[in-house]
């Protein structure tokens, strides 16, 4: 199974359809692996596929501890 690493950016309401679209930003370096993964999208067809929240450590200080001593 294949991922993409994207940030959550947006979402917005689609009233006729009771739905809403969410809007995941990915650098654009990463395009055609994107597509790789994905395909296109067209109406002829329905792509499922499902989102997950990563679970990334955020960066903490270090402790005062694993800081250099000044020179």
């Amino acid at each position: 199974m294949d991922a993409i690493k994207a940030v959550f950016a947006n979402h917005k309401r689609i009233p006729t359809r009771k739905a809403f679209q969410i809007i995941l930003e990915v650098p654009e370096e990463q395009q055609k692996e994107v597509f790789d993964v994905l395909g296109y999208p067209n109406s002829s067809s329905t792509i499922w596929v499902g989102v997950a929240r990563l679970a990334i450590e955020e960066e903490k200080p270090p402790f005062l501890h694993n800081v250099k001593e000044p020179e």
